[in-house]
């Protein structure tokens, strides 16, 4: 059961009898073990406790000491506190090299460790007493072991800094992580893990700090530990020995192998993921009634021979994935290697493949809903899905991305798409034919719409402030803009050096606020302007570019000069401009090249702003972003020469 919380957020702790004493300095252990005459190590104040049973004992390290020592004999101690006392920096237990072993082995009930800094000796590959072999766990909960609370301790170097693994028939129940720091677990010959859960159930890490777990660089940036696939952050088994699970406002940076694998599901809200996937993605998460909501993904590292992912990896039978927020890297960010920088995987994979292993005749469904995305690379939604689940993409934006912005690589039975809004990078590599992938092919826009049914447009959402990333918070808060300064300061939060604005959900509240949707384009109207007449007085008038029918067309009654556009009445910002050339003979359509779409303030146009030329060969339903933020009240086509004015139809999307 979690214990309480006093008016800053901090854990109230139980009141014990029996208190001892422990300081390295001035301590002695033939003491008794009072404030006054404390013991010297923690051993001697464990030793006088006596095993399994009910101690309903706080064991209090001093502040600013260093205590050298491992406590494996710390086993069926339950009512149990170890936590500081004094002034000054936490205490710190630093395992002795070793291999293999706990700093803290335990199998009780009703432990608490508080305010205390963890560290695996000789596994620090900044000192030259680094040895590969001295790895050891930080705290090992056995079998039998309930009503465990972390807080405010920090974990470093470890082959695995939390491990919570349960054992035969008895679950871990009631596991609580909170603001603590755990980084940098590494190993040379094992999979390293910052937080391993295995038969746990009810655990919450909350505003937790998770950084560069699965491995270890020193200063020059060489790589200790394994950097591979099996390496993460947290790993959450696979095995169906995981139940109710949440991971609330922590920061998940930089893990191995992934950021944070909750292979059984769980519920993952408000938290900030920055950097992670080297050999997977920020988050992977399975299981039934998931929940990944209101957090904050930013980028990949892609430091392995073929990138590999992304953003989430939702395998999850049934759940929601809403209101997060999915950006790029800054120009000076965490990343090493050759390939750093934005993600090259998705940002959303619905991935049926492996649940329908763990349930073959259950359908997967799932809701997809409110996110942004807004210049993260990669392919966008890559869904792998089967006939009988039912998917529903609705009311997200998906901005500037590199890549295609949906890979099918199924089918589009059991998806529903409506009210998305979806434009691709103008530097995208497959060009504006390839908007999405299936059948074996890449599809433009217009062919999306056709086979997928879906009610979605090429809109582009202006935001309160889309310049906002982790440098700029860096520093808006005083620090270097770099992104490796601001998680250093993370780091160094604690009790006794707390700021709010280190907090992951402090920088998660302010990104969201700079991608909150302060106006979304819409088509524009206004009076016709433009050439009047049309070839031969056939009626193929001007009216005809806004008939919302492709199947007509403007064609002008000269080859030369003839426009087409629009009055809005007063100016406006145009985002994009959808168009599309006149059908029939192929000939039509490369006349719109070299043509112009022009804004002013001016009915003549006398000195009017290209917003965009078109250099090739248009498709139909053809729309392109518009990096111009000048308002205009006029707007309007100007074909090229011989071309007719030909134009089948046009719109202005704009605020």
């Amino acid at each position: 059961m979690a214990l309480q919380l006093d008016q800053y957020g901090w854990s109230i702790l139980p009141v014990y009898p029996n208190q001892l004493y422990v300081d390295s300095v001035n301590g002695n252990d033939a003491n008794i073990g009072s404030i006054t005459a404390p013991l010297k190590t923690i051993n001697a104040a464990v030793g006088k406790l006596k095993p399994n049973t009910v101690v309903n004992t706080q064991i209090n390290l001093k502040r600013g000491c260093t205590y050298n020592e491992a406590l494996n004999n710390w086993w069926r101690y339950s009512n149990a506190t170890l936590t500081a006392y004094g002034s000054g920096a936490r205490p710190i237990v630093c395992h002795p090299a070793g291999n293999g072993n706990s700093t803290i082995h335990t199998a009780a009930k009703n432990v608490q460790f508080v305010s205390i800094d963890f560290v695996c000796g000789g596994h620090d590959p900044s000192l030259p007493t680094y040895g590969p072999a001295n790895q050891a766990y930080g705290i090992w909960m056995d079998s039998g072991t309930n009503n465990v609370t972390i807080e405010d301790c920090r974990f470093e170097f470890f082959f695995q800094s939390i491990a919570a693994s349960g054992g035969g028939t008895q679950f871990l129940d009631g596991l609580t992580v909170r603001r603590s720091v755990i980084c940098d677990s590494h190993s040379a010959s094992g999979h390293a893990q910052g937080a391993w859960l295995l038969m746990c159930s009810n655990c919450l890490f909350e505003e937790c700090i998770l950084d560069h777990n699965g491995w270890a660089q020193d200063a020059s940036g060489k790589v200790y530990g394994q950097l591979d696939m099996f390496s993460h952050d947290v790993y959450g088994s696979d095995d169906g020995l995981l139940a109710n699970v949440t991971f609330r406002n922590c920061m998940i940076s930089r893990g191995g192998g992934n950021g944070l694998l909750l292979r059984q599901g769980g519920t993952v809200t408000g938290n900030l993921f920055i950097e992670n996937g080297i050999h997977g993605q920020n988050l992977v998460i399975g299981g039934d009634n998931s929940t990944v909501n209101g957090n904050v993904f930013i980028g990949m590292l892609n430091t392995y021979v073929t990138p590999k992912g992304g953003g989430v990896d939702f395998e999850a039978a049934n759940g929601t994935i809403a209101d997060n927020l999915f950006i790029g890297v800054g120009p000076t960010w965490v990343g090493t290697g050759a390939n750093a920088g934005p993600s090259q995987g998705w940002f959303i994979l619905i991935d049926n493949v492996r649940e329908s292993v763990t349930n073959p005749t259950k359908p997967m469904t799932v809701n997809v809903t409110n996110n942004i995305v807004y210049n993260y690379g990669g392919d966008g939604v890559y869904i792998n899905n089967t006939t009988r689940d039912v998917i529903n993409l609705t009311n997200n934006c998906v901005l500037g991305n590199t890549r295609k912005l949906i890979n099918f690589p199924a089918m589009f039975t059991g998806i529903t798409l409506s009210g998305n809004h979806w434009t691709i990078g103008a530097n995208g590599p497959y060009g504006t034919g390839s908007f999405f992938y299936n059948g074996g092919a890449n599809h433009n826009f217009a062919q999306f719409l056709k086979d997928s049914g879906a009610k979605d447009d090429q809109v582009a959402p202006k935001f309160v402030d889309a310049t906002r990333t982790l440098e700029t918070y860096a520093a808006s808060i005083g620090l270097a803009a770099d992104g490796p300064t601001l998680i250093a300061a993370m780091k160094n939060i604690c009790k006794y050096n707390w700021n709010t604005a280190l907090l992951p959900e402090t920088i998660v509240g302010y990104l969201m606020e700079g991608y909150t949707i302060s106006g979304l384009p819409t088509k524009l109207t206004g009076t016709i302007i433009g050439t009047q007449g049309s070839w031969n007085n056939v009626g193929n008038t001007l009216d005809k570019a806004f008939d919302g029918n492709g199947g007509t067309f403007f064609d002008g009654p000269v080859a030369n000069g003839c426009w087409v556009g629009l009055d809005l009445g007063s100016p406006k910002v145009i985002t994009s401009i959808n168009f599309e050339p006149r059908e029939g003979w192929t000939g039509y359509t490369a006349r719109m090249v070299g043509g112009q779409f022009q804004g002013s303030n001016d009915p003549n146009f006398s000195y009017p702003t290209t917003l965009y030329t078109i250099a090739t060969t248009p498709t139909p339903n053809d729309t392109v972003a518009i990096a111009s933020t000048e308002a205009f009240r006029y707007v309007r086509y100007m074909s090229p020469d011989n071309s007719y004015g030909n134009i089948a139809e046009l719109s202005f999307i704009g605020m």
